[in-house]
Order: C-alpha cells, then sequence, then structure tokens
C-alpha cells in the first residue's frame, strides 16, 4: 500500500477573513436573539461564565487562525527538509 504525502498551501487570508466575519457578527446587534450558554473553565478567576453562541464562534475562529498558523509553519518546514535531499 502506496501512501502520497501531500503537502496543503494554507493561506491565512482564509483564517483572517472568517475571523473578520465573527468579529462583525459580534459587533452588530445581533445579541438580541442569541442564547447564553453556561461555560465551565477550569482555569479562569470566574470557572462558570455565561457566553453567547457569537462569542464561542470567535474564540474558535481564533484557535483555527492560530492552527492555521502553525500548519503554514510546519509545511514550509517540511518542504524545507525535503528539498535539502
Amino acid at each position: 500500500m502506496k501512501t502520497e504525502l501531500r503537502l496543503m498551501d494554507v493561506t491565512d487570508a482564509t483564517a483572517e477573513s472568517l475571523v473578520g466575519l465573527s468579529n462583525n457578527l459580534i459587533s452588530n446587534e445581533f445579541d438580541t436573539g442569541v442564547a447564553n450558554t453556561l461555560v465551565y473553565n477550569e482555569m479562569s478567576d470566574v470557572p462558570v461564565s455565561s457566553r453567547t453562541e457569537l462569542e464561542t464562534l470567535k474564540e474558535n475562529m481564533m484557535v483555527l487562525k492560530d492552527l492555521s498558523d502553525r500548519l503554514s509553519f510546519l509545511s514550509k518546514e517540511v518542504k524545507y527538509l525535503m528539498n535539502l535531499k
């Protein structure tokens, strides 16, 4: 069974545009009909807090951008190492 190694070209534009979209949604007046969700964060000063779905989306988009940046860096490093041989 032969496995191919494919390296993805990750662009920051997609992640940044999604983060911008979530920021715009939160900054607009969409909070009136959005239900709050109780969130437990063990390491926080206030372990139980209330968060809207849009705030959760914004946090998830920031994590996604961070992971995308890490994947991009790793992809470049692997390409560099493959060119050494």
